[in-house]
């Protein structure tokens, strides 16, 4: 009998073990769900950049900056030669990254370093500013290697 009665306590606490493991899981489940939803409604602007140097002239990399953006399908907002600006955005994506393209003569040798400032608005952006960047910067490689 005595057995009996500790296999039903035993029972007892298990069961009650488990549904308190549940409630648990559940509320967490549930404050992490309500902190995500509350992200959501509050998004942050993101600041990424990507560099890289070109053995070409100041002139060459510029111009094919530009072929390398209408390449991408994406629209150039506004184009400064003299100060080595391209602002352009990428308008057929979702979270509609921006960037601001910097360019600049590294040496007399021919060397341009290509600065890439990618900015992305809204929660549902991710690490998009990667893709942007380095497919920009691919075009642009591939661009350079016709001018030779």
């Amino acid at each position: 009998m005595e057995r009996i009665e500790m296999e039903k306590n035993e029972n007892r606490r298990f069961r009650f073990q488990s549904c308190s493991a549940a409630t648990a899981v559940a509320v967490t489940l549930s404050v992490l769900a309500t902190a995500g939803l509350a992200y959501a409604g509050k998004p942050k602007d993101k600041k990424q950049e990507a560099t890289r140097v070109y053995r070409h002239t100041y002139d060459d990399v510029f111009q094919a900056l530009q072929e390398a953006i209408e390449r991408q399908g994406d629209f150039i907002d506004h184009v400064d030669k003299d100060k080595g600006t391209i602002t352009a955005n990428c308008g057929k994506m979702m979270c509609t990254p921006t960037y601001e393209v910097q360019v600049v003569s590294v040496s007399v040798a021919p060397e341009t370093r290509v600065t890439i400032r990618v900015t992305t608005k809204g929660h549902l952006c991710g690490n998009i500013w990667e893709g942007v960047a380095n497919g920009l910067l691919g075009r642009l490689q591939i661009v350079l290697a016709t001018y030779r």
